[in-house]
């Protein structure tokens, strides 16, 4: 279990610590299972993938739950490809998105869940290979006003057959007043 003092949860970066990032064209090989991570400070995230130039290849997470009271997202991903996602829950509340990923490639997601959007799900961003999405579960935030999307895609590939989704839910509460609902929105 990790909880931060004033940052990001997990963070898996190509960076070192002095702020240099490495040379090279990938990392590859990383496993997060059985992991519990919370984040309290607003504008973290409790679970970070951040690289600049490099992709961050051939991770699994499995089995883990991501948590804040106020977060933007709970999982944010940058320059990923092959990774597999498994088994994750997030929960709280997530003002933007449940999930932001921006440049993926090769990403499988699969029994997801996401408790307590304020506005979206699972937002792609630039992607640039074969996103497969499978059995995410929705949760909106009982404070919701605005528009609710499942998915939202920006940019990113020519190919239209590269993001899949199968088996989304969604969960709006009675008294929860949404502006619309989308299932997918954009490109």
């Amino acid at each position: 279990t990790i909880r931060n003092i004033g940052g990001h949860g997990i963070v898996v970066t190509s960076y070192t610590i002095d702020g240099t990032e490495f040379d090279g064209y990938t990392m590859v090989e990383g496993m997060i299972n059985n992991t519990k991570a919370y984040s309290y400070t607003v504008g973290k995230y409790p679970f970070y993938v951040h690289s600049n130039i490099i992709m961050i290849t051939d991770w699994r997470l499995e089995n883990c739950i991501f948590a804040s009271e106020n977060c933007t997202s709970w999982m944010y991903f940058d320059r990923i490809s092959g990774w597999y996602l498994t088994d994750v829950q997030c929960y709280g509340k997530a003002t933007e998105n449940g999930l932001y990923s921006k440049f993926a490639s090769g990403a499988q997601i699969e029994n997801l869940t996401l408790d307590g959007i304020m506005s979206g799900g699972l937002f792609i961003d630039a992607q640039i290979g074969s996103v497969n999405i499978t059995n995410v579960h929705i949760n909106v935030h009982p404070d919701a006003t605005e528009d609710i999307y499942a998915i939202r895609q920006v940019g990113g590939s020519e190919n239209t057959n590269s993001l899949t989704v199968a088996n989304v839910n969604i969960n709006i509460p009675n008294e929860t007043n949404p502006s619309n609902l989308y299932l997918h929105r954009g490109s």
